[in-house]
C-alpha cells in the first residue's frame, strides 16, 4: 500500500514507478468522507485567487443562488508545498500530521506557486510519498482532493495503491485535460474532463 504525488505506480512494488509528472503542483487537500459541494469548490477556487479567464471551463461563475459560501470544516490533510528546506519532509498542516516525504530536498524542487510558493516535478525522478495519508484514508468510502495544478508534460499527478486497487489522477497533454480512475473489487471506473480543460503551463 503506497501513494505517490507527482509519480504512479501500478505494480507492488513501491521502487517501480511507471511513470512521472512534469509541472507544478500547490495547495493539495484532502477532505475525510465528504463530497464537496459546487458552492465549496468554487469557495475553494477563489481562495486561491483564481479568475475566471484562467479556467473557463471548469469554473465560469459562482453557482446558482451562492450569496455565500458555507461553512466548511477544515480538511483532514493540507499540503500548502510552501517547504523549501534541506528536508525532504512535505508538510501536513493540519492535526492528523501525515507528512509526506519527497525524493529530494524540498529547496531544489520549490518554485512559484498559486498561493506563495509549490514543488515543481521534473518528469523523471521527482515525487512525493504519500504512504501516511494512503493508510489514514484508504478505508474512507467517500473524500475529496483539491489542488492547483501547473501541468507541463507526464501523466501521474496523484495516485494510490493498495492490495485490492488504486485510485489515480492523471493529465494527458494532448486534449489538454484530467482523467480520474479507481478501480477495486468491482468494475474499474473512470471519467474524464472536457478537452483543453486543464491547459499547459498554467494553474488550474
Amino acid at each position: 500500500n503506497f501513494g505517490r504525488l507527482g509519480a504512479f505506480n501500478g505494480t507492488s512494488n513501491p521502487a517501480s514507478n511507471n511513470s512521472f509528472f512534469k509541472g507544478s503542483i500547490d495547495d493539495l487537500r484532502y477532505y475525510s468522507n465528504k463530497a464537496l459541494i459546487p458552492q465549496e469548490v468554487w469557495g475553494i477556487y477563489n481562495s486561491g485567487y483564481g479568475t475566471e479567464a484562467e479556467n473557463p471551463e471548469v469554473i465560469t461563475t459562482p453557482p446558482p443562488a451562492v450569496t455565500m459560501i458555507p461553512y466548511m470544516t477544515s480538511p483532514f490533510a493540507q499540503y500548502k508545498l510552501n517547504d523549501n528546506t534541506a528536508s525532504t519532509a512535505v508538510l501536513d498542516e493540519t492535526v492528523g500530521y501525515n507528512d509526506g516525504v519527497s525524493t529530494h530536498h524540498t529547496n531544489t524542487m520549490t518554485t512559484s506557486g498559486k498561493i506563495n510558493s509549490a514543488l515543481s516535478f521534473n518528469g523523471s525522478n521527482r515525487y512525493v510519498d504519500m504512504n501516511s495519508l494512503w493508510t489514514d484514508i484508504k478505508t474512507d468510502s467517500t473524500g475529496s482532493f483539491a489542488m492547483w495544478v501547473k501541468p507541463v508534460d507526464g501523466f501521474a499527478i496523484l495516485n494510490f495503491t493498495g492490495s485490492g486497487g488504486y485510485f489515480n489522477i492523471e493529465w494527458y497533454k494532448a486534449n489538454k485535460s484530467l482523467t480520474f480512475g479507481i478501480s477495486g473489487a468491482g468494475t474499474p471506473i473512470s471519467c474524464t474532463t472536457p478537452t483543453n480543460s486543464l491547459p499547459a503551463n498554467v494553474y488550474s
